[in-house]
């Protein structure tokens, strides 16, 4: 379980044991990470945790 301050603790299970990923594409063989200068956009939020990949 995950916690979050806040004037407090309170207990944060909505996130916890997800992840962030960032957009990218492969162009024969090598991957292109996306970055528009814009973090909502350029990150696929609640992915599963995948070490490696």
């Amino acid at each position: 379980m995950g916690w979050f301050y806040n004037a407090g603790l309170i207990p944060y299970e909505a996130f916890s044991g997800k992840c962030l990923r960032r957009k990218s594409v492969e162009v024969k063989g090598r991957r292109y990470y996306q970055d528009t200068n814009n973090s909502y956009d350029d990150f696929l939020t609640d992915q599963p945790q995948q070490p490696g990949r």
